[in-house]
Order: structure tokens, then sequence, then C-alpha cells
């Protein structure tokens, strides 16, 4: 309240930077608060952002609702009012916010119902579209998550002002504005959801958002067609012939195999970079980590390349840029790519607290031993459960399913092409785009990223059995990983028959490698495939050519009924 009482002596005395001094000279007896109050102001004073500021601070002071909706509500009624296409709700709830009688559970559901009103109130931002985000989906309002937000309003504004240019031979390198490399040790802190509202929010037009894993998959791929097309394929220089050098030797022209050598080949790095750079400069990727030299080698180059054409890096991990590709054979030639990374990118840690991919787990069902889609321990009563409910997710796109010819008729076998071979796929569902899968044919065979993206691009629903416990080869457990992060990040279902609950499948040594982090972003993430808004949401297509349609949604009751 102190706050708001110098907000309205300074608005109606002087500018916004007065406000700014009075804060600032409070007495030492509360610096804890006008710390905090200083530190919100000063990222907002353009505009009209220490509106907001101060009703965050609020509700940093307190962590309740009501304090932060009634400074919200009269700051904002100064300055803003309800556009003549809202809604009758909307301006009662607009109403209700002004009142101090109103309870604060009241209060909530106000703001939840003004939806882009009250969230995207004065001037737009990050925080804007991140309150709105939070109170239509019912999180929590996060310190470090804001934190992070501010960071990437810094790379919006740069970005805003950013056009890049194909550059010339002659022409300076282009200087692109910085991106964001957003990083966290424990999963769940909400990483991927800020980028995600980042790219929503973002007005570029030429922009791209992909996983990691999914991103250099394809790079290799491109590489792998431009190595082998006719125009990339190197040529040894032809060598003038015998007559050729004999004339010009009596006629003093001198050996003409300058003008037969071909010119200079292009590196297909180069050309991937600068097609990629001219289609989306700006880059939004998902969980970086590098544990392969050949991705090293390859990110090291294309880096250099995409940055040399104007492009712009926003990205996660769970690694300090300084840890990526730790321990990696030939290390050291990665380096510069770090290097680059730490100048061209805001390096910001998210220091979260919660893993909240297990708190909305565990506010829907407190008992974490009942998982809809993660039936657990081999039983036999649990296998029956497993292929109830595969039958039933098929029987729709099946002619028959009997009792006595449903296993005879419901498997086709499929054949999808990979980078030049084929990957049998010996029990699918096509029309239902269902797969089946034993662990070891996906995770103990030579299998990459390559497969498990075109296996997500064909299919949405992912049968996977006997799935051991206490993995501890490093090669498996990366496969594991490397299909649930495909999986997760193209909002596929996966449904599991393992050996033991998800927070036992790792056994790793090494705990601060990178499989390590790794398999604690994993099992977090298999914890969220359980819950009400992953089932029941619709699934990513980022451009896949095979993607199908979201043609039905497995709900949380059918699965609970299934699987019990």
């Amino acid at each position: 309240m102190a706050l708001w009482s110098m907000w309205r002596t300074s608005a109606a005395r002087a500018s916004r930077l007065g406000f700014w001094q009075r804060v600032t000279d409070v007495s030492e007896t509360r610096l804890d608060g006008v710390q905090r109050a200083t530190a919100a102001c000063r990222g907002f004073l353009r505009e009209q952002r220490v509106e907001t500021a101060v009703g965050k601070w609020t509700l940093r002071r307190e962590q309740h609702w009501d304090y932060h909706l009634l400074s919200l509500a009269k700051l904002r009624r100064q300055r803003f009012a309800l556009g003549p296409d809202a809604s009758p709700s909307s301006r009662q709830a607009w109403r209700s916010l002004s009142q101090s009688s109103v309870d604060c559970d009241t209060r909530k559901r106000a703001l939840r119902s003004l939806g882009s009103y009250v969230g995207a109130a004065g001037a737009k931002s990050l925080e804007a579209a991140y309150l709105k985000l939070i109170g239509s989906r019912g999180y929590q309002w996060d310190t470090a998550q804001i934190n992070a937000l501010r960071v990437l309003q810094i790379v919006c504004d740069g970005v805003a002002e950013w056009t890049p240019e194909h550059p010339s031979r002659e022409a300076t390198p282009p200087n692109p504005p910085k991106g964001a490399y957003l990083w966290s040790t424990l999963p769940g802190t909400g990483k991927t959801m800020l980028m995600e509202l980042f790219y929503e929010y973002i007005s570029v037009q030429r922009k791209r958002r992909a996983h990691f894993s999914a991103f250099m998959a394809e790079i290799h791929r491109r590489l792998h067609e431009l190595r082998n097309a006719p125009r990339m394929q190197a040529r040894e220089p032809r060598r003038p012939g015998m007559a050729q050098r004999l004339f010009g030797a009596l006629f003093g022209n001198g050996p003409v195999a300058e003008e037969q050598l071909p010119g200079p080949i292009q590196n297909p790095i180069d050309v991937v970079a600068s097609e990629i750079a001219h289609s989306s400069w700006l880059l939004c990727l998902d969980e970086m980590q590098v544990t392969d030299i050949a991705d090293a080698m390859v990110l090291r180059r294309f880096y250099e390349a995409f940055r040399a054409h104007g492009g712009v890096l926003v990205t996660t991990s769970n690694r300090a840029p300084t840890n990526l590709y730790e321990n990696g054979l030939q290390r050291d030639l990665f380096l510069p790519f770090i290097e680059a990374l730490q100048q061209d990118c805001y390096a910001h840690k998210v220091d979260g607290r919660v893993d909240y991919r297990m708190q909305t787990l565990l506010e829907e069902n407190a008992d974490a031993s009942s998982l809809p889609l993660y039936i657990f321990p081999l039983t036999a009563a649990n296998r029956q459960r497993f292929e109830r409910l595969l039958q039933v997710l098929a029987k729709d796109h099946v002619d028959t399913l009997d009792q006595g010819t449903a296993k005879a008729s419901l498997y086709e076998t499929v054949v999808i092409r990979v980078l030049a071979r084929n990957l049998v796929v010996g029990r699918a569902v096509p029309r239902a785009f269902i797969v089946r899968f034993r662990f070891e044919e996906l995770c103990d065979r030579p299998l990459a990223a390559a497969d498990y993206i075109a296996l997500a691009e064909r299919f949405q629903t992912f049968f996977l059995e006997d799935i051991p416990s206490c993995i501890k080869d490093r090669n498996i457990a990366r496969r594991f990983i490397t299909l649930v992060d495909i999986l997760y990040d193209r909002r596929a279902r996966l449904i599991c028959l393992a050996e033991s609950a998800p927070e036992n499948l790792f056994q790793i040594a090494d705990e601060k490698s990178d499989e390590a982090f790794a398999a604690q972003r994993c099992v977090s993430r298999i914890m969220d495939m359980q819950t009400k808004a992953y089932m029941e949401g619709p699934l990513r297509n980022d451009g896949a050519r095979n993607r199908p349609k979201a043609s039905s949604h497995l709900s949380v009751g059918a699965a609970s009924s299934l699987t019990s």
C-alpha cells in the first residue's frame, strides 16, 4: 500500500522517473522491499510497464493473489479501459477487480475471465503474455521464470529492429542481435514453455521452432543429400593432354589447365546454413545436448555460417554453455562454438526449485504408483491391460477384432525410408496411426534420432513393452532418452509396459554426465505424459511431411478405466 500511495502522489506531480526517485528515497528500514521494487521497476520504466512491476512486487512481498490483484486493478484502472468488443462478463469481472470487499477467489475468477484485457494492459510485453498464460491455465507465478522472461524481452527488442540481408563477398559481415541460452540442471522448470511463449509472441515471419535432436537429424539428412548431388560432388581437376601441352609450348600460350580447373566447391554445411537462414533466420531449439562428435563438428561450422547470414539463436538446455560436450572426443575443436555461443547469446540460468511436470501429475493424482499410460510391473494382469488398451484404441480402424482373429488381423508390416535405408516396422496399425515395439527393438539396436523422427512422423501412438529397470548401458540409455524427447516434442502418446516405476529406469554411474542430466529430464517428461493436459492435447506439427492428423484424443478417464 505504501508503493500505491507513492504512485498516486508521483503520478499527479511528476513523471514515472519521479516515481522511481521517490521509491529509491524510502528509508533503510524497508531496504529489502525497496530492492525488489526497484529491480522490478528498472525493467519496466518504458511506457506503462512500471504498473505491472509494482503489482508483481506486491505479489512477491505477500505471495497472495489478494494483494496482487488489488494493486494491479487500481493501477490499470487509471490508464486502461475495456474496448467496445468486451463481453458483459469481462466488464463485470473488471468491475469486481476494483472492489476491495470482493474475496480472493472471486478476484482469481475475474482475472481469468478477463483474458487478454487484463493480461495485456498497457504496453504489450512478454510478461503480459505470461500473465495471460498462467491465468488461463491456472499455473502459479514463478520468480525464476519472470527473470528469464526479462532476458527474452531484451532479445525481442533487439530482434524487432533487425532485418537480415544476404551477405555478399565484398560486404562486411552482418552483426545480428544477441540470442538467448536458457539452462537449468533441474527438469520441469518451464524452459520449454518460456521458449514457446517467446516463439508465439515474437512478430517475426521467418522463424522456426524445433527440438534439437530433430534439427540436427535434419541437418545430417540435408548434408547427405547435398553430398550425393552431382553438382556438389568433388571432381579431380582435368590435366591438359599431350596435344594441349604441345600446342601451348609451340605457340607460347602456356598450359591451359587453369581454365579447366573447376571453381571452388562450396562447403555443404555453408549451403545448408544459408538456406536455413534465408527461410528462418530466427531459430528456437529446445533441449540442446551435444553428445556425438559428428554433431559437435557440424554444429560448430553450421553456427558460424548461420550467424554470418544474420541468424539469431534462442535455445534451452540442461547444461551450462561451458559444460556442453563435456569430456567429448576432440572437445578442443568444439570450444570455439562455446565461445561464440557465450558471445552471441545471453546465457541465463532458470534457477527454479520446482519440477512443475511432477507437481501437475501429483495435483491430478496423489497416488503416483497408478499412472494411466505407464503400466508396471511386468505381470500377467498388466500385460492383459496393455493388450486391452491397444485393442480399444485400434478397434475403430480395424475390420475384425474378435477374440479368435484379433492378433492375426490387427498388425501390418510397414517399411519407412530413412536416409537411403529401410526401417522395417513389423507390428503397425497404420489406419489408427498406432505402432508397437519391444524395448530392445528400438533401444538395443543401432538406431538414431533420424529413425525415431521418421516413426513420429508416421505414427501418433506408441506401445512400448518390456522396458527394463536400472538401465546402465549408456548407448541404450541415450537411445531411450532420445526417443522420449522426440515423442514428447511431437506430443505423441507413449504407452509403456515396464518392469518398475519411472524413477527406477536409469542407473548411471557418473551423476555429472550428460546422460545423467538427460535421464532426469526423461523421467520428468514421462510423468508429464500421464497428465490430462498432455493426453487430451493436440499433436504438434513442425512441418513434418507424413504427420498424421490428431483425429481423436485419449481421455484420462478412458485410460484410467482401462489400466485399472
